[in-house]
This record gives structure tokens, C-alpha cells and sequence, in this order.
């Protein structure tokens, strides 16, 4: 009788010991269903972002949205302010719905000239930054490194501005082997030729770049292309073209202090050519 009482008493206490562990794991799976049922903020793709767009651009673009998500949705690396975007790029193209994470943004090469960029400018140069559309900035396709040449159009004249020209940034991007989503260009110049340059977008002349292929420095002598057709009737190919030591002057009139057919900008230094 007394060994019946204690295996009694001892099925009573494993029961009891039992029903409290699955109380406890049943409150624990509940904490745990609400602690990831939580909402918390996170930043969700609301329109597709392209690859290589500065973060700026996605933060105030319209990119993004500031929304409440279940904690369980919310990775550990999600961006939950937009100033970690600043200095980067989206690294690829996110579709819409995604949660912003740390990895979709990288620190573009070159970047970290922003903070001291007036150093990397050449002694005796100076940068200058000019406005250009798509159709006037070779579609947008230069990046930072790249050299151009520089025309302008004055009215029916054409005239070579300048040749050779170094990209030091388009828009903030100093770097990086994608073309940046910026209309502003900013080239290493000589003092000279930024005069010449600014002035030219000044009067509303009409500037294009002529994008080299890389490693080429060939410099072209070229005479500004006059008239409202510079190719004869007859089927030759040949240019009627105005020279001399002045400024030369279309039907619009003088272009002013615009460089004379025969200067040339050779290399970041000013030569003159016969």
C-alpha cells in the first residue's frame, strides 16, 4: 500500500511538472508569434530602382516609402534611415516590394574625393561645370574619366571650342565604370579655356561633346564650319570652312571672344596652331 501511494504521488508530480513546461513553452511560442507579428519601421521599394542611381537620388526620388512591417519580415541589415544612403549607389536593380537592406547600396570607386575634390585638381588648372541634355552630352554615356572634345554652335557656325578634355565628375560621381544619372559635367581645364567655355554656354551657344576613345590624344587643327549648308550640292564632301588669325563671323555676327579658327586647346595647355 504505501509503495501504491508513492507511485501515485510521483505520477501526480511528473504531471504537474509536465503541464507547467508546456504552459511555459505554449507562453513562449505565444511571446514569440507576438514579438514577430510586431510591427516595426523599414523602408520598402515602392518603383523600380536602376542600377548605379546615388542614393540621394532613391532617398528624395520617390524610390522608397517609410512603412510598418512585421518584425519577422524585417531583415537585421535593413536601412532604417535614409542617410546610410548617402555617398552610395544602388548596387542593382530592386523591384518593387522589396525591404531597402544595406547590400542593395555600395560606396561607388572614387567617391571619397567628394570630401577634399579641390585637391585632386592639377596645379594651374581650375574645374569648371557646364549643363548638357542627353542629345548634347553624347546620351549620357561619358563617365568620369572619359576625354571629350568640345563644340559649339553659334547660330549657322560651328566652331571646335575645345579638344581633349579630362571628366573630373558627372554630377557627384567621381568615379565608377556606369554612366550617372546628372546633366552637370565638370572638366579640368585651364583657366583660358573655362573662360571661353563659360562664356559660351553664357550666350546660349549650344555646346556638344565629341566623347574620344580612350587613349587616344590625337589633336585635330579644325576651322569653324560656316553657312546653313556646309556641304555643296553635287555630292562632294568637302566643308566650306572660314579661317584666319580674328574671330570669325556667321550670319549671326561676331561670336566675340570665342577662340579664332586657328586656336586650338592642346592637353590642358593653350597652343596655337598654323
Amino acid at each position: 500500500m504505501p509503495r501504491r501511494k508513492i507511485g501515485v504521488a510521483a505520477a501526480v508530480g511528473v504531471g504537474a511538472v509536465a503541464g507547467v513546461c508546456s504552459l511555459l513553452l505554449l507562453a513562449d511560442a505565444q511571446h514569440g508569434a507576438t514579438e514577430a507579428a510586431r510591427l516595426v519601421p523599414a523602408y520598402v521599394v515602392t518603383k523600380p530602382v536602376p542600377r548605379s542611381i546615388p542614393g540621394t537620388a532613391v532617398a528624395g526620388g520617390g524610390y522608397v516609402t517609410r512603412e510598418d512591417v512585421p518584425a519577422a519580415l524585417r531583415p537585421a541589415s535593413a536601412v532604417t534611415d535614409l542617410h546610410q544612403l548617402d555617398g552610395k549607389e544602388s548596387a542593382t536593380a530592386d523591384a518593387v516590394g522589396q525591404v531597402v537592406v544595406a547590400s542593395m547600396f555600395t560606396t561607388p570607386p572614387g567617391s571619397a574625393r567628394l570630401t577634399d575634390f579641390a585637391r585632386f585638381i592639377p596645379a594651374g588648372d581650375v574645374a569648371v561645370t557646364v549643363s548638357l541634355d542627353p542629345v548634347h552630352g553624347v546620351a549620357h554615356l561619358p563617365v568620369p574619366g572619359d576625354r571629350v572634345d568640345i563644340l559649339i554652335t553659334d547660330d549657322n557656325e560651328e566652331i571646335s571650342l575645345v579638344q581633349g578634355v579630362p571628366i573630373m565628375a558627372i554630377g557627384q560621381a567621381t568615379g565608377g565604370s556606369t554612366a550617372a544619372d546628372s546633366n552637370l559635367y565638370t572638366f579640368d581645364v585651364t583657366p583660358t579655356q573655362a573662360i571661353h567655355i563659360v562664356f559660351a554656354q553664357e550666350q546660349n551657344d549650344h555646346l556638344y561633346l565629341l566623347l574620344i576613345r580612350p587613349g587616344d590624344t590625337s589633336v585635330v587643327a579644325q576651322s569653324p564650319i560656316v553657312g546653313p549648308d556646309p556641304f555643296p550640292a553635287g555630292g562632294a564632301a568637302s566643308a566650306t570652312t572660314e579661317t584666319g588669325s580674328s574671330a570669325s563671323t556667321g550670319s549671326g555676327g561676331p561670336v566675340g571672344t570665342i577662340p579664332p579658327p586657328n586656336f586650338t586647346f592642346v592637353g590642358g595647355q593653350d597652343e596655337l596652331t598654323p
